[in-house]
């Protein structure tokens, strides 16, 4: 049995929106319903029309639209020659405008028209094309469109099992629709019943061709019964059930009758409405010519006018800007070499300044950060050997406490100093970040045994970050600070590590006070604050404002998760390799 492969007639009945003017809606509404009803004429009538109607009021977005529906119609009376025209015609206008909706519907009514006249490849490669834009704008009555059109060329070619494919997502992707949108749904069943025909499924086939058949019944669509009708009639003949075939012959003869008489009423209507609209389009563009002409000459004299005048007016205005220029030019003059002279005064002042800062960090550096150092280190040594008494102890503590907390806070000066100081580059260099964490837990040691505190350090001994030392030392040191100092007596302390996606994290755990919801947000804006520990220890309040801002510079970030007296968790986001 030869493949007979049948494409919609009214596919994209109900497609595109309305043009933007309501004065056209009307028309627009009424020629889509005769469209799908097969009143042609009715249908050719109302989008001629609309054409006009966008020629005179430019709208190329109307004109498309309309051209788009005329092509179909031409198509549906198959004066394909004339709708590839039209279609062509709505093609070009929309790649202008770049709607992508009016350039998916004219391919797929192009597609539909080159393989009903034998040109499958363009047909295929047209309907593809289709597809990927429908795709790509999630409109699936379109798909569900080009999906048909390829399974009917796949059926066609005698791709039969393919075509099925094909036909089966049209059928699924109709079936998603509102039932009043199902229009196409008819064209789909016959034609997956007429691909089950090629396989010699009459028996599955004759079902989808039973159900297109009610469907094409109930909606009274003249062309959707009569090609449901042929595949009952072929179904029957198939299965060898002769009764049932004869009279579903009876309905083909009767419906083909009407349809063909409605068809080729529609095609000399067609044919003679173009006739007509194209010698009034021609009649009203002489009118134009000549209206235009007459425009033409008036604007010439009009325009003549203008210049004299505009001559004249701005002949004087330029005499006038040239003397305000001349007045203007001389006092901007003036202002910029005073503006030149205030600049070199405030350069020289930012390099006395830059200069003095420099001296000042020098001398915390070294005049003032240098005995302290040395005192600290002789406290070390002299501690073990001091056999005074309870009271010497107690005072060797409590100044190597105060000692530790005064370097501590000048550090941060420094730091700090160093970073805001011009040409601050970072020192980078490669880290074990459990060895830096042993060392900097090893610095508070008279701190964690006065608070009789355990450190767990559970950094990992694979972790290895690229940043500056010194920097990320002053960090951990300053969230070690915080945890010894807002960690209630016997608590514990953990330090701890993870990577993942080129980042390295490393926390610092406390079980103490917490930090209130004000507190984080007054940190989170950068602001200092300053809150006695557990043990009444002070502090400048200055340490998690600038090792927010040194982890910056290191292109990482600090985070913060505490609330109060549930302890707090301070994580320091660090990228491997910290640019420099």
């Amino acid at each position: 049995m030869k493949p007979l492969v049948i494409l919609p007639l009214f596919l994209l009945g109900v497609y595109a929106t309305p043009g933007p003017s309501l004065k056209v809606d009307s028309l627009y509404q009424a020629g889509k319903q005769s469209l799908y009803n097969g009143n042609y004429n009715d249908a050719f009538n109302a989008f001629i029309a609309i054409e006009n109607l966008s020629e005179s009021s430019r709208d190329s977005a109307m004109e498309a639209l309309a051209l788009r529906y005329l092509g179909e119609v031409c198509r549906a009376t198959r004066q394909f020659d004339l709708g590839l025209n039209y279609l062509h015609d709505a093609l070009a206008i929309a790649v202008l405008r770049k709607d992508t909706q009016i350039i998916a519907e004219s391919l797929n009514r192009i597609s539909a028209i080159k393989f009903e006249m034998k040109g499958v490849n363009e047909a295929t490669d047209l309907a593809e094309q289709s597809l990927r834009l429908s795709e790509q704008r999630h409109d699936i009555r379109l798909q569900a469109s080009n999906l048909n059109i390829l399974g009917a060329i796949y059926t066609g070619t005698g791709q039969f099992e393919k075509a099925a494919s094909y036909y089966e997502r049209a059928r699924a992707a109709t079936l998603l629709l509102p039932e009043k949108d199902q229009a196409d749904l008819p064209n789909i069943l016959y034609n997956m019943a007429n691909n089950l025909y090629q396989l010699g499924n009459y028996r599955e086939g004759l079902v989808y061709a039973k159900e297109a058949f009610d469907y094409a019944s109930k909606n009274h669509v003249l062309a959707y019964e009569l090609e449901a009708t042929r595949m009952m009639l072929a179904g029957y003949k198939g299965l060898g059930d002769f009764e049932n075939a004869l009279v579903y012959s009876e309905k083909v003869t009767w419906i083909n009758e009407q349809f063909m008489t409605e068809l080729k009423n529609a095609e000399g209507a067609v044919i003679e409405l173009k006739y007509k609209n194209e010698e009034a389009k021609k009649e009203n563009t002489s009118l134009k010519q000549i209206i235009a002409e007459n425009e033409r000459l008036m604007r010439i004299q009009r325009t003549s006018f203008i210049y004299i005048m505009a001559g004249l007016v701005l002949i004087s205005t330029l005499l006038v800007l040239v003397l305000l220029l001349n007045r203007q030019r001389k006092k901007n003059l003036t202002e910029l070499r005073e503006r030149n002279a205030m600049v070199e005064n405030q350069k020289k002042e930012l390099v006395e300044l830059n200069m003095l800062k420099d001296r000042l960090l020098s001398v915390i550096s070294h005049d003032f950060r240098s005995p302290l150092v040395t005192l600290h280190a002789m406290m070390e040594l002299a501690d073990p050997g001091i056999d005074s008494g309870k009271d010497m102890n107690m005072l060797v503590q409590n100044i190597r406490k105060h000692l530790h907390e005064t370097l501590v806070a000048l550090d941060n000066i420094i730091y700090w100093s160093r970073s805001q100081m011009e040409g601050f580059q970072l020192r980078n260099e490669r880290i074990a970040i459990r060895s830096l964490a042993d060392s900097v837990a090893a610095s508070f040691l008279a701190d964690i045994r006065t608070k009789e505190l355990t450190v767990h350090n559970e950094v990992s001994d694979s972790h290895f970050v690229t940043c500056d030392r010194d920097l990320l030392m002053l960090v951990i040191r300053n969230l070690m600070t915080n945890a010894i100092k807002f960690s209630h007596r016997g608590g514990s302390i953990f330090l701890s590590s993870q990577s993942d996606d080129g980042h390295i994290s490393i926390s610092v755990r406390d079980e103490g006070t917490g930090i209130s919801s004000a507190v984080q947000e007054k940190l989170h804006l950068n602001q200092q604050v300053s809150t006695p520990g557990t043990g009444m220890e002070k502090g400048t309040g200055m340490g998690l404002v600038l090792s927010k801002e040194l982890v910056m510079k290191m292109g990482g970030a600090i985070t913060i998760q505490s609330s109060a007296n549930h302890g707090s968790i301070f994580t320091v986001m660090l990228p491997r390799n910290t640019a420099g």
